[in-house]
């Protein structure tokens, strides 16, 4: 890659996107349609965004939202509100204009080996861009998993682009009862690849499991963010590398790393 290439491989988007559609997914878990943009349009899936909503109920920090979907007229997020940030959001309406970074992060590597895609609670979100990625790859399959079936979403989305869609719930309530990592340990064929987005004790559990298995894992990292550049090191976590430990930013080196090489 050349000088000129990696400028604009770097080249992202910051301005004022206009909010499309908004819906409320599932209780407390929200589907945010802004319009794209020419850069928008580039971002892969495992990127995120930084957005902002304009509105006076500011917040000091922006806040990073994965990528659910992209393509020249829409860009689909998906996110949870857990504080005041994401509270905001939720009371976005359709024409509202919010200020919007991005896209940001490295994502996840295009594969064409068989993949088990691993996605546990708000994590299914950016798997959706990745499995539409992988949607002509029939040997790929996707596992999610819930709490309980109150807050899975997307099903129906996943198995529209997915033939192999496999769902489980703590409780059982929907789908098989157990976990990701079971559920993978129950299904897996001849699949040298793990992709998956969830609560860190999951991605460390399949993380192990991949090891056991020789398979390569990637994950993607979910952490409080400051600037989403790089700058403030507010996302740090513990990487090996090279035969030793260093810290490694999830919103630069990240979010999506090897996940036999993160220390959990």
């Amino acid at each position: 890659m050349n000088s000129r290439e990696k400028l604009s491989s770097e080249k992202i988007f910051f301005g004022l996107r206009e909010v499309i559609n908004i819906n409320e997914i599932v209780k407390g878990t929200f589907l945010v349609e802004i319009s794209s943009s020419a850069q928008l349009s580039k971002s892969g899936p495992g990127q995120f965004v930084y957005i902002i909503p304009k509105t006076q109920k500011r917040t000091i920090l922006p806040r990073p939202l994965c990528i659910a979907d992209a393509d020249a007229d829409t860009v689909k997020l998906i996110f949870k509100v857990k504080g005041k940030g994401t509270l905001y959001l939720s009371e976005l309406s359709k024409g509202d204009k919010i200020s919007v970074m991005g896209p940001l992060g490295k994502g996840f590597q295009a594969v064409n080996e068989p993949v088990l895609l691993a996605g546990g609670g708000l994590g299914a979100a950016p798997l959706y861009f990745l499995a539409k990625k992988l949607r002509n790859n029939e040997k790929t399959s996707l596992v999610l998993g819930f709490k309980n079936k109150d807050e899975a979403y997307f099903i129906n989305e996943f198995k529209s682009v997915l033939r192999n869609v496999f769902v489980c719930t703590d409780d059982g309530s929907l789908g098989s009862r157990g976990n990701v990592t079971g559920k993978i340990g129950e299904i897996i064929k001849d699949e040298k690849i793990i992709c998956a987005c969830g609560p860190r004790p999951m991605l460390k559990s399949l993380s192990a499991f991949a090891g056991e298995n020789k398979m390569r894992i990637f994950v993607s990292l979910e952490e409080r963010m400051g600037c989403g550049m790089g700058a403030c090191l507010g996302c740090v976590v513990k990487i090996r590398s090279g035969g030793k430990e260093e810290y490694q930013r999830v919103c630069k080196e990240g979010p999506v790393f090897d996940g036999s090489k993160v220390i959990y």
